[in-house]
Formats: C-alpha cells, structure tokens, sequence
C-alpha cells in the first residue's frame, strides 16, 4: 500500500518533484552567484582602472604645479628643487639614523607630494609624504602638513621601524637612494 496526498498522487512522486524543484534552485543560485561574481571582478577591474588613471592625472597636476611653483617673496620663481631640498632637510633631521633611506621612502610613497592621497582596496587612505595610512589614529587633515606627516612616520618608526613602508619591504625605495 502506498501513502497517498490528499489529490491522490503517491507520496514517492511528490517527493520526486520536491527534490527537482530544489535541484533547480540550487543551480540557478549557483549561475547566479556565478555571474555576480563576474560582474563584481568587471567592477573591481574598472576602479583599478580609473584609480590608475587618477593617479596618472594627479602625478601630472604634481608636476604641473612643481613647474609652475609658487613665487617666493622678492617676485621671482623658486626653483622647484628648493621645496624638494627643504622637505628633505626636514625628513633628514627627524630621522638622522636613516635619512637618506627614509627620503628614499618618502619619493617612492608620495614622490615628495605632501597632497598625495592613495585609497585602499579595504577603505583605508594613505595620506601625505609617508602615506600614513588612516589606520593609525591620526587627525587626517593634520596629515597634509609637512612636518605633522613627518613627525607621525617618526612615531609610526619609533614602534615598527622601516618596515612599516611597503616601500621599503617591496625594495621599491632603492631606486630613490642617491648614488
């Protein structure tokens, strides 16, 4: 004797098309979670994209604005190496048993910019001549002065040292170092 649903179709039956309809679901939540993910990763590679392309815009407004630089107080335009020079002598003085490899850091994280803003994949933001990362604490707009960036990456090196910069662990810095 087989059990029987009120309609009369046996019990065995509805348990067939049960199992068909979850069997479709599934799929069709797999393809779909599939093509999520296709179009997340699309997404993903358009912001890389437009992030390159931002920054591509920004390293030529740096450069334009270095070209142009503001006029120093007699009239006359100051060298652009003068800015550079001075930023340096300030890293070299908050770090005198590393300067050269912290200006080193310094050029490869910002190229000296200290208006160089980098947004993470995770949401964090890089701010300043050392790219200090957000994570860190620190009032983020203080992050744009020169001597508050260097003196946050002083303390950032007081508790993790130079490999605290992706710089310097990836070695990218070397090619800053001056011969």
């Amino acid at each position: 004797m087989h059990l029987t649903e009120k309609n009369g179709a046996p019990w065995s039956e509805t348990l067939h098309r049960v199992g068909l309809l979850l069997v479709l679901i599934v799929t069709f939540y797999g393809i779909a979670i599939a093509e999520y993910r296709k179009v997340a990763k699309g997404s993903t590679i358009v912001i890389e994209q437009a992030e390159a392309s931002w920054d591509a815009r920004e390293k030529e407004e740096v450069a334009d604005e270095a070209r142009n630089s503001t006029e120093s107080g007699d009239g006359v335009s100051a060298p652009v190496q003068e800015a550079g020079e001075d930023i340096e002598s300030l890293i070299r003085a908050a770090f005198p048993e590393h300067p050269d490899i912290m200006i080193a850091i310094a050029k490869a994280e910002s190229g000296l910019n200290p208006k160089a803003v980098n947004v993470n994949r995770n949401g964090s933001t890089d701010i300043g001549l050392f790219q200090i990362n957000s994570v860190h604490g620190y009032d983020e707009l203080s992050l744009f002065d020169v001597k508050k960036n260097i003196e946050a990456a002083r303390e950032i090196y007081g508790k993790q040292g130079l490999g605290a910069w992706v710089a310097f662990k990836s070695g990218s810095y070397k090619k800053f170092l001056a011969n």
